[in-house]
């Protein structure tokens, strides 16, 4: 976990840690968090414990009763006024294999908000960035021109911007998470757009200044 404690003005580094940790009560410290997130995940196999079928646990411990959740949290981008966080989460609860993923959460400190799309992108921004999604992943993965992106690829024919993404001086980065646009062995697709390829659709408050 991320606990701000120094470096910035006593404001920010107070919205910050309501930012990052909305059910810690004022005066709260990171500790109470984190026991409380294990209490929760605890409570919740103890439940599904008193639901499953027991009769394996005659032959062993099956796959499913071995429940495995692990998270860290990182610094990913760090420039006045914007401060990023990735969060990656792994959790197992039965079958073939687990689920993991890094979500991403962007602040403004000079705003002292967490940015969301609206606050980056104008209404009907989609096309715009999609197409520059369909650009991006082509390049970093080297698919040809006039190749449909389902054959082989994606879930579907085209990349939709979704709300998984982070700001940094150059670009936006969108990333996708396992099954989210394709199959789990792809793995965590990530593609960093510039601004120079969604100008259009962005909100004059986040295009870098000239």
């Amino acid at each position: 976990m991320i606990w701000p404690s120094g470096g910035a003005e006593a404001e920010v580094i107070a919205f910050l840690r309501k930012a990052m940790q909305p059910g810690l009560k004022p005066g709260g410290m990171p500790v109470q968090a984190l026991k409380s997130g294990v209490l929760a995940y605890l409570s919740e196999y103890q439940d599904n414990g008193k639901v499953s079928d027991s009769s394996d646990l005659a032959y062993g411990t099956p796959a499913s009763w071995n429940w495995e959740s692990h998270s860290a949290e990182s610094v990913v981008w760090n420039k006045y006024p914007l401060l990023v966080i990735g969060k990656m989460e792994y959790d197992y609860s039965g079958g073939a294999h687990g689920n993991y993923g890094t979500s991403f959460d962007t602040y403004d400190l000079a705003a002292k908000k967490k940015v969301a799309v609206p606050d980056v992108f104008k209404p009907g921004y989609k096309r715009v960035v999609g197409a520059a999604l369909e650009k991006a992943f082509r390049k970093q993965f080297r698919v040809p021109a006039g190749t449909s992106l389902d054959k082989g690829f994606l879930f579907q024919p085209h990349i939709d911007p979704n709300d998984n993404f982070y700001l940094t001086d150059k670009g936006v980065v969108f990333s996708y998470v396992p099954y989210e646009i394709a199959a789990y062995a792809v793995g965590q697709i990530t593609l960093f757009v510039p601004w120079s390829d969604i100008r259009s659709a962005v909100q004059p408050a986040y295009l870098p200044k000239p």
